[in-house]
């Protein structure tokens, strides 16, 4: 039986097959008034399939150590027992591309020819407060108070040329640029840093293969242009 990726782009790379989700009925009406109101499902969790998809850009190696350094310093500092990511594993995500058993070979070619397509001068990144996500895993990431315009304007950019070749891809507008340091952090937890710059050079296309802390990159496009570009 094949794989069925999971979202729209299933629908796209194996022929419109996926994965219908349970329907809750509604409760009847008895007779003399309402029904007494049902306890509300928890919520099932499905569980996660072997690889990830997605295009992100990572700092560059010293910056990468710096700041799986800064990670290994707040988490202390903060009292939180999380363990913070190695540097190899630092990055920004930009836009997700399913999750998968086995990673149709199609959809790299055709993600790879997107990518190939942009032109983007390198550019500054800037993060300067630091929170925990509500969500799986209650991630600790870093995240800037101001917007990011160059970031934001990419992360545009690649998100048209992603639908545009991908018609059924849910293509997220919405966009809170971090880098994510550690899992496990201490909910409500908010503060600020003293502003991190670093530079972003390339773009990446990475499966992780999920549950196992691996990141495999499956391409590499260099951004031309001179980082710190104002725009």
């Amino acid at each position: 039986m094949a794989h069925i990726p999971r979202g729209p782009l299933g629908l796209f790379i194996q022929g419109f097959g996926g994965v219908m989700s349970e329907q809750l009925t509604l409760p009847g009406m008895e007779e003399g008034g309402p029904a007494p109101p049902r306890p509300r499902p928890k919520p099932i969790l499905r569980p996660r399939r072997a690889f990830n998809l997605f295009f992100a850009i990572r700092p560059a190696p010293d910056d990468a150590l710096t700041l799986e350094a800064l990670g290994h310093r707040l988490a202390q500092a903060h009292g939180m027992r999380c363990k913070p990511l190695a540097a190899g594993r630092l990055h920004v995500s930009l836009h997700n591309l399913g999750e998968y058993d086995v990673v149709p070979p199609g959809l790299i070619r055709l993600a790879s020819l997107v990518a190939d397509g942009l032109a983007f001068p390198a550019f500054d990144v800037v993060f300067d407060h630091a929170m925990v996500f509500r969500g799986r895993g209650t991630p600790y990431v870093l995240c800037s108070s101001s917007k990011l315009e160059a970031l934001d304007t990419f992360h545009l950019e690649l998100g048209i040329a992603l639908k545009n070749a991908f018609p059924l891809l849910d293509v997220k507008r919405d966009f809170t640029p971090h880098i994510t340091l550690a899992y496990k952090g201490r909910l409500g937890l908010v503060h600020s840093i003293e502003p991190l710059r670093w530079s972003a050079h390339e773009l990446v296309l990475i499966n992780s293969h999920q549950g196992k802390t691996v990141h495999e990159v499956l391409g590499r496009w260099p951004l031309r242009g001179q980082p710190g570009l104002a725009f």
